[in-house]
């Protein structure tokens, strides 16, 4: 127990992202908001691919450099490497046909984990529009209890008819059981022979693995609580869309409910001082 209360107050935490070069901004922001929230060292693994679809390009290296260089800032040994994972990955990835469900096919490039992700134990991924509201080494330092992965429900699961549906926003992989289950394989075959809506979050959910259920706090998706550790936004349409088109696209503060905005307002501070920064 001791042991693990001194690797839970100073070990490194492992993220992962799945994002191409029109994510970036949500990469930048998500990652600055975890970074305000824990003072535990940060190894971030961001992948990505080139797709043959518009929004299909890959993160840059420059960018990858200029983020990698901000954690380097923190003086901790925090850092972070872009893995291409174009090469890897099979034709039905690539076209599309095993994406075509998604508004974006980069979160599907997650259950390529056991490729690349073989030396870590806990793995927490999170998703381009997740922000963090408190210290996610709260999550990261979770007993998955022989489980292969941990993810909390998904707010709208009742819509899709099953109770247990999981959010994909934000998912801990405890990676030797996840492997050993075959989780990834399974989750791939699914994407592969079924097209799916939420096309990672159904790939896991259906490839029969078990996992844990997690608290609301840890993929919170309706509107910030005072026990929320990590926010989950989507990018929300408008029922009438000429009275407001898009909403909760949080690369823009303004989106986002008042009361979000008066408690992310520091962030989005540094958030706009990063961005303009790099492209200047």
């Amino acid at each position: 127990m001791k042991e693990r209360e001194a690797r839970g107050k100073n070990g490194q935490i492992d993220l992962v992202y799945c994002t191409g070069d029109e994510g970036y901004e949500e990469l930048l922001l998500s990652l600055l908001s975890v970074m305000r929230h824990t003072v535990r060292p940060l190894f971030v693994t961001v992948l990505t691919a080139c797709f043959d679809r518009v929004d299909g390009k890959g993160l840059g290296k420059e960018k990858a450099a200029y983020l990698g260089g901000l954690l380097q800032g923190r003086s901790d040994g925090s850092d972070l490497r872009l893995i291409d994972l174009t090469a890897d990955l099979p034709d039905c990835f690539l076209s599309g046909r095993s994406t075509e469900g998604t508004r974006s096919p980069y979160p599907m490039l997650c259950l390529f984990l056991d490729l690349v992700a073989h030396e870590v134990e806990n793995l927490l991924y999170l998703d381009g529009e997740t922000v963090a509201a408190g210290d996610v080494g709260r999550l990261f330092d979770m007993d998955l209890k022989g489980r292969s992965y941990g993810a909390a429900r998904e707010s709208i699961r009742g819509l899709l008819g099953q109770k247990d549906y999981l959010c994909g926003g934000t998912i801990l992989f405890h990676m030797p059981t996840a492997v050993k289950e075959g989780l990834f394989e399974r989750a791939r075959e699914v994407a592969r022979e079924t097209e799916l809506c939420f096309s990672l979050a159904s790939s896991l959910y259906f490839s029969d693995c078990k996992r844990r259920v997690l608290k609301r706090d840890f993929a919170e998706q309706e509107g910030l609580r005072k026990a929320t550790v990590l926010r989950h936004y989507r990018k929300r349409r408008s029922v009438f869309p000429f009275l407001g088109g898009e909403r909760e696209n949080i690369r823009e503060k303004r989106t986002l409910s008042k009361k979000e905005q008066r408690y992310f307002a520091g962030l989005y501070d540094q958030f706009y001082l990063y961005r303009d920064g790099y492209l200047r």
